[in-house]
């Protein structure tokens, strides 16, 4: 109370006194008593706000405040209601949390305790709560790759508190106080403090002037929702009618966000796409992996956790909040479920953050048309850059199709084909299971490891030296059963090895199945890793299966083994080009590790050799089993190797580099920018026209983009003469922010070109190129 006569007054008094000094104004000490009476009487007049002592931070502000000057008891148990609340006024730059905080921080904590103080001097506890009655809708912040919900400024946390009076009804009412809440900027900073208030108790109520704080929180607490909320398959909130203007909704809805009053139910960090499908709102909901009952939404609306609040942006600006209890679909009605969602293309534009996409629109496509995106992309697979490495070895399995019966080139497509279609599965399995459990990762997320890009680079070392001629599979010697048996195991390992090679790039098609898959229920999803599989080994086995493609194939001679030798090459181009990654990746340690593990895996295959010639020869078999011996611990060395210098091995990027980097300039003068969402989302609303290339250094595609098109002097004139700025996301180690881009676009791996045009509406996604570039294709789409 003192506190706050001063603030108030003491510079009216004190111009007061000022003026006292220069003008004789006939102001005498009559007058001055009259003036302090009038003064005193207003701070305890009815209209004067009860509050406490104020506790005040650098970080923030903090005060009880009551709604009611006076109460007035009413007999029986809980029939009294005293309004209070915490008032808080936060620091520039800080803010505190909501009641579900998101990714870090913790919600307010309040206790409030009523006592009765008679005119006795007795002391009875009347009434305690510890929840907040209303709270205002919350803010998104982004704090360190975190998502999180909260309030800057000025907040209130109002408390209801039932009262249970008993005789006699006079003295006052002491309430405490007990309160604990973070502001947070760049540090979080824990505050607590007690507060004391004193209400009297009086014949009638009267309301105070902090009315306007209580009427202010409930004005900006989210209203109920007059519209149904459902939740479908696949996690889709359906919002019933608010897409289009209606009662409730001021213009088409352009930007949407639910917020659950729970935590750790929903994925923060994931962006909550929407899609509009007749008057009704589809909110693409991310569940938390990581939580115990594995992020079943279902199950959390059927135990009524998924309450929360959805805030809807509005085409004229305007911000909307609703209340909403989602129901599951069934509980509303079984023709509602068999609805389906379609997108035309005049609703392509109500898509937020999401690319208009140019095969299907994931995740609304049927099963069938992914299976067959899917299949169409496999076959499209083998023309791009990223299956170049295995070409010689696919090219020397051709050219023994020759040598072959029929049935038994029949077998080898089989084998290549299980091989294909084994590893895609495998590959899309694991996928499935890591983004599952809540990690966000895209197709060909393993090359994003250090030590997979070594043991890869290490395979492709051991298939050249075969090539080569230094070992075999099995000695030359073995004849019939066993000598169909390797070829047959080499077909497989073959289509092992091409998808593993290929899996960093996506072709033509690709992407919107690979999205659909991990996407999809299980079924539909092993069916698109098939699919693909069988794509990629569908020109062999057309080879293999179709008597008339005969023809085109080599006659076999003495040519063939020098064919093979010489198709060792590219797979020692391969070695290099993944040294290089590695390099990329890791450093220095990186290639110690490579260089040495591949020099004991190079004298492994020698020794290897050495003893299959040995054998042939028939040779003694103590020498024999030393050779074998030998490769056998060269090869474990190599690996030991790795496993001793891999905590060397560091995964990360290069952020000094990233930063050191934000603003170059070529030759030809073309701006290049590091990519970051806040970077990109600057230059868009300062109108600049934006190309934003995602790749890496591991996907073949990317660098041949690159070589041909992107850094090429044609290329470069056409960004410059666009205005273009060239904004680079570089996925070769594991970026969050590219991963959720990539995600936005419904894209699970790179290359990704998205071009956003000159003054380019926010609210509108970027044109997407395709994935094969030339200088043609990339000077018309900029147009």
């Amino acid at each position: 109370m003192k506190a706050f006569f001063l603030r108030v007054f003491s510079p009216i008094l004190e111009s007061f006194k000022v003026e006292r000094k220069t003008t004789n104004t006939g102001f005498d000490k009559k007058s001055q008593s009259l003036f302090l009476f009038l003064l005193l009487l207003a701070m305890v007049s009815p209209a004067f706000a009860l509050e406490s002592e104020e506790h005040i931070t650098p970080q923030s502000t903090a005060a009880l405040v009551t709604l009611e000057d006076s109460l007035a008891p009413i007999q029986g148990q809980g029939k009294t209601v005293l309004h209070a609340g915490l008032s808080l006024s936060l620091a520039p730059q800080f803010h505190t949390y909501w009641r579900n905080p998101g990714d870090a921080g913790e919600a307010p904590e309040l206790t409030l305790t009523v006592e009765h103080l008679s005119e006795s001097g007795q002391s009875q506890l009347i009434g305690k709560t510890d929840e907040i009655t209303t709270w205002e809708t919350p803010t998104r912040f982004s704090e360190a790759g975190l998502t999180t919900f909260g309030y800057e400024n000025q907040i209130f946390f109002p408390l209801e508190i039932p009262l249970s009076f008993s005789e006699p009804f006079s003295g006052k009412l002491k309430l405490n106080l007990k309160a604990k809440w973070l502001a947070c900027a760049k540090i979080c900073i824990p505050e607590k403090a007690n507060f004391t208030l004193f209400v009297p108790v009086a014949e009638a109520t009267r309301i105070g002037a902090q009315k306007e704080l209580f009427e202010r929180a409930t004005g900006l607490a989210p209203e109920k929702a007059p519209f149904e909320s459902l939740l479908e398959k696949d996690n889709h909130l359906r919002l019933k009618g608010q897409a289009q203007g209606k009662k409730q909704a001021a213009g088409n809805t352009k930007e949407a966000y639910f917020y659950p009053y729970n935590a750790g139910l929903l994925n923060s960090n994931a962006p909550q796409m929407i899609q509009q499908n007749g008057s009704d709102l589809i909110l693409d909901l991310v569940a938390d992996k990581t939580a115990p009952d594995n992020g079943n939404l279902e199950k959390y609306i059927q135990e009524g956790r998924l309450n929360g609040v959805v805030e809807l942006l509005r085409n004229n600006g305007q911000r909307v909040y609703f209340e909403i209890q989602p129901r599951l679909l069934g509980e509303i009605s079984e023709a509602v479920s068999s609805s389906k969602i379609t997108t035309t293309q005049t609703e392509k534009s109500s898509v937020v953050d999401a690319a208009p996409l140019s095969e299907a629109n994931h995740p609304l496509v049927s099963g069938l048309k992914l299976f067959f995106l899917a299949f169409i992309g496999g076959i499209f697979l083998n023309l791009m850059p990223c299956v170049f490495p295995v070409l010689a070895m696919k090219a020397f399995s051709l050219a023994k199709l020759g040598t072959k019966e029929r049935p038994e080139a029949v077998a080898s497509a089989i084998f290549y084909a299980l091989g294909t279609v084994g590893t895609f599965l495998s590959l899309g399995i694991f996928v499935l299971i890591l983004r599952h459990a809540g990690h966000l990762i895209g197709w060909g997320f393993q090359f994003q490891s250090p030590f997979f890009v070594i043991l890869v680079c290490w395979l492709l070392l051991l298939m050249a030296l075969n090539l080569a001629g230094l070992f075999e599979i099995l000695p030359p010697a073995s004849a019939g059963r066993h000598q169909t048996a390797a070829g047959h195991f080499g077909d497989f390992i073959t289509g092992i090895l091409a998808v593993i090679v290929a899996s960093p790039c996506t072709a033509p098609f690709m992407g919107v199945a690979l999205a659909g898959a991990l996407a999809a229920s299980g079924f539909l999803a092993l069916s698109i890793f098939t699919a693909l599989g069988l794509g990629l080994a569908f020109p062999y086995i057309l080879l293999a299966c179709w008597p008339a493609m005969g023809r085109f194939l080599p006659k076999p001679g003495a040519w063939m083994e020098i064919f093979k030798q010489f198709l060792a090459f590219p797979l020692f181009a391969a070695c290099i080009w993944l040294i290089w990654v590695v390099l990329r990746q890791g450093g220095i340690d990186c290639a110690v590790v490579v260089l040495s593990g591949g020099l004991l895996l190079a004298f492994a295959a020698w020794s290897f050799g050495i003893a299959q010639r040995k054998q042939t020869k028939k040779k003694p078999f103590l020498f024999l089993s030393i050779g074998y011996w030998v490769a056998i611990s060269a090869l474990v060395l190599s690996f030991l190797l790795l496993w001793v210098l891999g905590p060397n091995v560091k995964n990360e990027v290069h952020l000094q580099e990233k930063k050191s980097a934000l603003v170059q300039s070529q030759k030809s003068g073309l701006q290049i920018v590091s990519f970051h969402p806040d970077t990109l989302k600057a230059l868009r609303a300062d109108g600049h026209p934006v190309f934003v290339d995602m790749s890496a250094a591991w996907c073949i595609t990317c660098l041949m983009n690159e070589r041909t098109t992107l850094n090429t002097e044609k290329g470069e004139n056409t960004l410059q003469a666009a205005g273009a700025v060239f904004m680079k996301g570089d996925w070769t180690n594991k970026d969050p922010d590219i991963s959720a881009f990539l995600h936005q676009y419904h894209r699970e791996g790179v290359p990704l070109y998205v071009w956003f045009p000159k003054n380019w509406p926010s609210d509108k996604p970027g044109i997407l190129l395709p994935q094969l570039l030339t200088p043609s294709i990339l000077k018309n789409r900029l147009k």
